[in-house]
């Protein structure tokens, strides 16, 4: 079977979407109900859904999502900081404490240190950091990095008149970043809900990156010597 560039890519961003994703808890019971922290509700052990969309996912990217099929299906099973509650209203999500200063420039995250990736890590304000650096850096081009701009240096560097490490967010400790403004962003927790604020575990980016650029190498060289 010959499988081209688009194929394989397509693959392993499916692959990797399915293997990581951000928790608001796991600890590997196999109790019939778990509690949900945020809210004290009981939940089904059992925490699948399935979710119709018209197109195959365009990626496994949180960064590089712009279709609304990839987006609404991707939202089912990762978690940023907040979420959207049934009127669309920001609530915690992996935010267990956030602090504002008086003049809105100055926005403090202290994280659930309960949280995890599936794999089992923990998920840690480094997590948000590599991100958002990640988001406004123009290799990336990342579709949504103009909703970065209301940070601090963040036009600069999506100019590249800066380097990403300048951006205005500083991670305080494992559970706890800052984040700087230029101007105060009334809606600014609600944008946490939204994919491209989500975290990326470096690692486990960095790994499959390097991964899937030698498999679709292999595959392409492959798919020309028959």
């Amino acid at each position: 079977m010959k499988i081209n560039k688009k194929g394989a890519l397509s693959i392993g961003l499916t692959v990797t979407t399915v293997l990581l994703a951000a928790c608001g808890g796991s600890n590997g019971d196999t109790d019939s109900t778990s509690k949900d922290s945020t809210k004290g509700e009981n939940q089904a052990t059992d925490q699948s859904i399935s979710v119709g969309v018209l197109n195959e996912l365009s990626t496994g990217d949180t960064l590089l999502v712009s279709d609304i099929g990839t987006n609404t299906a991707m939202s089912q099973y990762l978690e940023g900081l907040y979420r959207l509650d049934e009127n669309n209203q920001p609530v915690p999500a992996l935010a267990e404490e956030t602090t504002v200063s008086e003049d809105g420039l100055t926005y403090t995250f202290k994280l659930r240190e309960d949280a995890t990736w599936s794999n089992g890590e923990p998920v840690t304000a480094h997590d948000f950091v590599y991100a958002w650096r990640q988001a406004v850096n123009p290799e990336k081009a990342a579709p949504y990095s103009y909703m970065f701009t209301s940070i601090v240096n963040a036009e600069e560097i999506i100019n590249g008149e800066m380097t990403p490490e300048e951006l205005g967010i500083e991670a305080v400790g494992d559970y706890e970043f800052t984040v700087q403004m230029t101007v105060p962003v009334s809606y600014f927790l609600g944008e946490m809900a939204f994919l491209p604020f989500f975290p990326q575990n470096q690692a486990f980016v960095e790994r499959w990156v390097q991964n899937m650029v030698r498999v679709v190498t292999q595959l392409y060289i492959m798919d020309h010597s028959f």
